[in-house]
Protein backbone atom coordinates (compact mmCIF):
# COMPACT_ATOMS: atom_id res chain seq x y z
CA UNK A 1 0.00 0.00 0.00
CA UNK A 2 1.46 3.47 -0.77
CA UNK A 3 -0.12 6.52 0.87
CA UNK A 4 1.07 9.94 -0.66
CA UNK A 5 0.76 12.61 2.02
CA UNK A 6 2.89 15.29 1.45
CA UNK A 7 5.21 13.06 -0.29
CA UNK A 8 5.29 10.38 2.42
CA UNK A 9 5.47 6.59 1.18
CA UNK A 10 4.16 3.62 3.38
CA UNK A 11 4.95 0.01 2.39
CA UNK A 12 4.52 -3.00 4.16
CA UNK A 13 7.97 -3.83 6.16
CA UNK A 14 9.07 -0.75 5.10
CA UNK A 15 9.96 2.13 7.01
CA UNK A 16 8.66 5.22 5.49
CA UNK A 17 10.62 7.51 3.56
CA UNK A 18 9.72 11.00 4.02
CA UNK A 19 10.44 12.75 0.85
CA UNK A 20 11.28 16.59 1.38
CA UNK A 21 9.38 18.58 -1.49
CA UNK A 22 10.51 21.06 -3.29
CA UNK A 23 8.12 23.66 -2.18
CA UNK A 24 10.56 26.77 -2.81
CA UNK A 25 10.63 25.48 -6.50
CA UNK A 26 7.16 24.69 -6.95
CA UNK A 27 6.50 28.34 -5.67
CA UNK A 28 8.84 29.95 -7.49
CA UNK A 29 8.35 28.19 -10.91
CA UNK A 30 4.82 29.78 -11.46
CA UNK A 31 5.72 33.10 -10.45
CA UNK A 32 8.49 33.02 -12.89
CA UNK A 33 6.31 31.84 -15.75
CA UNK A 34 4.01 34.73 -15.09
CA UNK A 35 7.39 36.96 -15.20
CA UNK A 36 8.30 35.58 -18.35
CA UNK A 37 4.42 35.60 -19.68
CA UNK A 38 4.36 39.71 -18.96
CA UNK A 39 7.79 40.65 -20.46
CA UNK A 40 6.57 39.07 -23.23
CA UNK A 41 3.25 40.38 -23.55
CA UNK A 42 4.69 43.88 -22.50
CA UNK A 43 7.12 43.64 -25.44
CA UNK A 44 4.58 42.18 -27.74
CA UNK A 45 2.27 44.85 -26.81
CA UNK A 46 4.95 47.41 -27.11
CA UNK A 47 5.78 46.37 -30.68
CA UNK A 48 2.30 46.70 -32.06
CA UNK A 49 2.29 50.09 -30.44
CA UNK A 50 5.02 50.87 -32.47
CA UNK A 51 3.67 49.39 -35.28
CA UNK A 52 0.53 50.97 -35.03
CA UNK A 53 1.70 54.36 -34.72
CA UNK A 54 4.40 54.07 -37.41
CA UNK A 55 1.32 52.71 -39.81
CA UNK A 56 -0.87 55.75 -38.84
CA UNK A 57 1.97 57.99 -39.76
CA UNK A 58 2.91 56.90 -42.49
CA UNK A 59 -1.11 56.61 -43.70
CA UNK A 60 -1.20 60.16 -42.02
CA UNK A 61 0.97 61.94 -43.88
CA UNK A 62 0.08 59.56 -47.23
CA UNK A 63 -2.91 61.47 -46.51
CA UNK A 64 -1.93 64.94 -46.43
CA UNK A 65 -0.09 64.46 -49.63
CA UNK A 66 -3.06 63.48 -51.45
CA UNK A 67 -5.50 66.18 -49.93
CA UNK A 68 -2.18 68.90 -50.21
CA UNK A 69 -3.30 71.35 -52.90
CA UNK A 70 -0.92 70.92 -56.19
CA UNK A 71 -1.24 74.49 -56.58
CA UNK A 72 -1.33 77.41 -54.33
CA UNK A 73 -2.08 80.53 -55.33
CA UNK A 74 0.12 83.51 -54.31
CA UNK A 75 -1.82 86.21 -51.37
CA UNK A 76 -2.44 88.93 -53.62
CA UNK A 77 -4.63 92.27 -51.73
CA UNK A 78 -7.25 93.89 -54.61
CA UNK A 79 -7.26 96.99 -53.36
CA UNK A 80 -3.39 97.13 -54.13
CA UNK A 81 -2.86 95.23 -57.35
CA UNK A 82 -6.84 94.56 -58.89
CA UNK A 83 -5.12 92.49 -61.76
CA UNK A 84 -2.92 90.46 -60.33
CA UNK A 85 -5.99 89.38 -57.72
CA UNK A 86 -7.70 88.57 -60.63
CA UNK A 87 -5.14 86.52 -62.46
CA UNK A 88 -4.59 84.61 -59.20
CA UNK A 89 -8.21 83.66 -58.33
CA UNK A 90 -8.58 82.54 -61.70
CA UNK A 91 -5.27 80.57 -61.63
CA UNK A 92 -7.41 79.10 -58.76
CA UNK A 93 -10.44 78.19 -59.99
CA UNK A 94 -8.80 76.56 -63.10
CA UNK A 95 -5.66 74.33 -60.78
CA UNK A 96 -8.67 73.33 -57.98
CA UNK A 97 -6.92 74.79 -55.24
CA UNK A 98 -9.90 74.56 -53.41
CA UNK A 99 -11.74 71.66 -55.16
CA UNK A 100 -15.37 72.48 -54.03
CA UNK A 101 -15.90 76.13 -55.14
CA UNK A 102 -13.60 75.08 -58.99
CA UNK A 103 -16.59 71.91 -59.09
CA UNK A 104 -19.12 74.37 -58.18
CA UNK A 105 -18.13 77.39 -60.83
CA UNK A 106 -17.80 74.30 -63.65
CA UNK A 107 -20.94 72.91 -62.66
CA UNK A 108 -22.57 76.50 -62.75
CA UNK A 109 -21.73 77.31 -65.96
CA UNK A 110 -22.73 73.93 -67.54
CA UNK A 111 -25.86 74.18 -65.80
CA UNK A 112 -26.46 77.52 -67.12
CA UNK A 113 -25.37 76.00 -70.71
CA UNK A 114 -27.91 73.51 -70.34
CA UNK A 115 -31.40 75.49 -69.33
CA UNK A 116 -30.47 77.98 -71.75
CA UNK A 117 -30.02 75.27 -74.71
CA UNK A 118 -33.95 74.59 -73.86
CA UNK A 119 -35.52 77.63 -72.24
CA UNK A 120 -34.65 81.51 -72.64
CA UNK A 121 -33.37 83.45 -70.01
CA UNK A 122 -37.19 85.03 -69.86
CA UNK A 123 -38.58 81.46 -69.24
CA UNK A 124 -36.08 80.62 -66.71
CA UNK A 125 -36.45 83.76 -64.54
CA UNK A 126 -40.37 83.05 -64.64
CA UNK A 127 -39.86 79.91 -63.60
CA UNK A 128 -37.78 80.15 -60.57
CA UNK A 129 -39.76 83.22 -59.38
CA UNK A 130 -43.21 80.59 -59.51
CA UNK A 131 -41.04 77.80 -57.92
CA UNK A 132 -39.89 79.87 -55.37
CA UNK A 133 -43.36 82.06 -54.61
CA UNK A 134 -45.73 78.64 -55.00
CA UNK A 135 -42.90 76.90 -52.36
CA UNK A 136 -43.54 80.00 -50.03
CA UNK A 137 -47.17 80.77 -50.63
CA UNK A 138 -47.93 76.87 -49.46
CA UNK A 139 -45.69 76.77 -46.41
CA UNK A 140 -46.73 80.92 -45.31
CA UNK A 141 -50.63 79.66 -45.54
CA UNK A 142 -50.06 76.16 -43.96
CA UNK A 143 -48.40 78.13 -40.40
CA UNK A 144 -51.15 80.11 -40.46
CA UNK A 145 -53.74 77.48 -40.62
CA UNK A 146 -51.49 75.22 -38.24
CA UNK A 147 -51.52 78.27 -35.83
CA UNK A 148 -55.49 78.87 -36.40
CA UNK A 149 -56.34 75.38 -35.86
CA UNK A 150 -53.84 74.06 -33.87
CA UNK A 151 -53.17 77.06 -31.39
CA UNK A 152 -56.31 78.52 -30.58
CA UNK A 153 -55.14 81.81 -32.37
CA UNK A 154 -57.04 84.42 -33.55
CA UNK A 155 -57.00 85.40 -37.11
CA UNK A 156 -55.54 89.15 -35.80
CA UNK A 157 -53.32 87.20 -33.40
CA UNK A 158 -51.37 85.29 -36.41
CA UNK A 159 -48.43 86.33 -37.35
CA UNK A 160 -46.73 85.35 -41.00
CA UNK A 161 -43.14 83.00 -40.18
CA UNK A 162 -41.11 85.87 -42.26
CA UNK A 163 -42.32 88.61 -40.40
CA UNK A 164 -38.88 89.17 -38.80
CA UNK A 165 -37.83 89.23 -42.03
CA UNK A 166 -40.26 91.54 -43.91
CA UNK A 167 -39.86 93.88 -40.80
CA UNK A 168 -36.09 94.40 -41.30
CA UNK A 169 -34.78 98.01 -41.58
CA UNK A 170 -31.58 97.15 -43.25
CA UNK A 171 -31.26 97.18 -47.19
CA UNK A 172 -31.46 93.93 -49.36
CA UNK A 173 -28.33 94.70 -51.10
CA UNK A 174 -25.26 95.87 -49.32
CA UNK A 175 -23.84 99.33 -51.09
CA UNK A 176 -20.51 97.88 -50.13
CA UNK A 177 -20.83 94.57 -51.87
CA UNK A 178 -22.35 96.58 -54.77
CA UNK A 179 -18.85 98.74 -55.11
CA UNK A 180 -17.07 95.93 -54.74
CA UNK A 181 -18.69 94.58 -57.76
CA UNK A 182 -19.08 97.56 -59.63
CA UNK A 183 -14.90 97.76 -59.34
CA UNK A 184 -14.49 94.22 -60.09
CA UNK A 185 -16.20 94.19 -63.17
CA UNK A 186 -14.39 97.51 -64.42
CA UNK A 187 -10.65 95.73 -63.66
CA UNK A 188 -11.75 92.71 -65.42
CA UNK A 189 -12.82 94.35 -68.49
CA UNK A 190 -9.65 96.66 -68.26
CA UNK A 191 -7.68 93.07 -67.65
CA UNK A 192 -9.43 91.37 -71.25
CA UNK A 193 -8.99 95.32 -72.99
CA UNK A 194 -5.45 95.24 -72.67
CA UNK A 195 -4.80 91.58 -73.34
CA UNK A 196 -6.45 92.01 -76.36
CA UNK A 197 -4.85 95.23 -77.35
CA UNK A 198 -1.64 93.40 -76.51
CA UNK A 199 -2.69 90.51 -78.93
CA UNK A 200 -3.80 92.82 -81.97
CA UNK A 201 -0.70 95.08 -81.93
CA UNK A 202 1.66 92.15 -81.70
CA UNK A 203 3.19 92.72 -78.49
CA UNK A 204 4.56 89.51 -78.47
CA UNK A 205 4.68 87.12 -82.10
CA UNK A 206 4.62 83.77 -80.79
CA UNK A 207 1.32 84.62 -78.57
CA UNK A 208 -0.47 86.61 -80.97
CA UNK A 209 0.23 83.69 -83.72
CA UNK A 210 -1.35 81.17 -81.63
CA UNK A 211 -4.51 83.71 -80.69
CA UNK A 212 -4.55 84.22 -84.60
CA UNK A 213 -4.52 80.54 -85.06
CA UNK A 214 -7.07 79.94 -82.02
CA UNK A 215 -9.61 82.84 -83.39
CA UNK A 216 -8.99 81.30 -87.22
CA UNK A 217 -10.39 77.86 -86.15
CA UNK A 218 -12.76 79.02 -83.66
CA UNK A 219 -14.38 81.19 -86.60
CA UNK A 220 -14.19 77.50 -88.99
CA UNK A 221 -15.66 75.81 -86.50
CA UNK A 222 -18.51 78.43 -84.91
CA UNK A 223 -20.09 77.68 -88.77
CA UNK A 224 -20.84 73.82 -87.89
CA UNK A 225 -21.17 73.68 -84.31
CA UNK A 226 -23.42 75.70 -81.85
CA UNK A 227 -21.93 78.49 -79.84
CA UNK A 228 -23.17 76.79 -76.54
CA UNK A 229 -21.20 73.64 -77.41
CA UNK A 230 -17.75 75.69 -77.70
CA UNK A 231 -18.51 77.72 -75.03
CA UNK A 232 -19.20 74.27 -72.96
CA UNK A 233 -16.10 72.50 -74.52
CA UNK A 234 -13.94 75.54 -73.91
CA UNK A 235 -15.23 76.02 -70.09
CA UNK A 236 -14.36 72.21 -69.56
CA UNK A 237 -10.98 72.09 -71.19
CA UNK A 238 -10.09 75.39 -68.79
CA UNK A 239 -11.07 73.80 -65.64
CA UNK A 240 -9.80 69.95 -67.01
CA UNK A 241 -6.20 70.38 -69.19
CA UNK A 242 -4.35 72.29 -67.03
CA UNK A 243 -4.68 70.48 -64.22
CA UNK A 244 -4.00 67.36 -65.83
CA UNK A 245 -0.62 69.36 -66.95
CA UNK A 246 -0.27 70.22 -63.23
CA UNK A 247 -0.57 66.48 -62.20
CA UNK A 248 1.60 65.34 -64.58
CA UNK A 249 3.97 68.42 -65.75
CA UNK A 250 7.44 66.45 -65.41
CA UNK A 251 6.03 63.63 -67.91
CA UNK A 252 4.63 66.16 -70.34
CA UNK A 253 7.63 68.65 -70.16
CA UNK A 254 9.86 65.52 -71.04
CA UNK A 255 7.93 64.54 -73.96
CA UNK A 256 7.61 67.69 -75.44
CA UNK A 257 11.24 68.83 -74.80
CA UNK A 258 11.77 64.87 -76.49
CA UNK A 259 9.84 66.12 -79.80
CA UNK A 260 11.19 69.66 -80.03
CA UNK A 261 14.72 68.44 -80.47
CA UNK A 262 13.14 65.89 -82.83
CA UNK A 263 11.42 68.90 -84.51
CA UNK A 264 14.40 70.95 -84.61
CA UNK A 265 16.78 68.38 -86.13
CA UNK A 266 14.71 67.56 -88.97
CA UNK A 267 13.42 71.40 -89.70
CA UNK A 268 18.07 71.93 -89.45
CA UNK A 269 18.41 68.88 -91.88
CA UNK A 270 15.72 69.71 -94.17
CA UNK A 271 16.16 73.28 -93.51
CA UNK A 272 19.86 72.96 -94.64
CA UNK A 273 18.43 70.60 -98.16
CA UNK A 274 16.32 73.24 -99.01
CA UNK A 275 18.74 76.11 -98.62
CA UNK A 276 20.90 74.06 -100.96
CA UNK A 277 17.90 73.61 -103.80
CA UNK A 278 17.20 76.95 -103.55
CA UNK A 279 20.80 78.56 -103.62
CA UNK A 280 20.76 76.25 -106.55
CA UNK A 281 18.13 77.40 -108.27
CA UNK A 282 18.99 80.83 -107.90
CA UNK A 283 22.95 80.45 -109.25
CA UNK A 284 21.06 78.74 -112.10
CA UNK A 285 18.36 81.29 -112.79
CA UNK A 286 21.65 83.99 -112.56
CA UNK A 287 23.37 82.10 -115.29
CA UNK A 288 20.29 81.55 -117.69
CA UNK A 289 19.94 85.60 -117.31
CA UNK A 290 23.81 86.08 -118.23
CA UNK A 291 23.59 84.29 -120.86
CA UNK A 292 20.56 85.88 -122.71
CA UNK A 293 21.55 89.36 -121.67
CA UNK A 294 24.00 89.05 -124.58
CA UNK A 295 21.57 87.92 -127.00
CA UNK A 296 19.01 90.52 -126.01
CA UNK A 297 21.91 93.50 -126.78
CA UNK A 298 22.95 91.41 -130.67
CA UNK A 299 18.95 91.75 -131.33
CA UNK A 300 18.81 95.47 -130.44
Amino acid sequence: MIAIDDYELELEGVEPVVIEAPVQAVKETPQETVKVVKETVQETTQAVKETVKETVKETTQAVRDVTRPIYQSPKVNFDEDPTSYIKAKTASLIFWEYPKKSAIALLSIISVLALTECYSLLQIAAGFFTIVTGINWVYVNTHKQGQKMFGGKASSDIANPYEARLNTKCTCVSRDRVVRSAQLAVDVTEIVARQLTKLVLIEDNTRSFVALCLSYTIWTVAKCVSTKYLVGFFAVSAFVFPRLYLQNKEVVDTQVSHYSQQARGLACQYGGVANKAAQQYYEQALRTIKKNAPQAKKTE
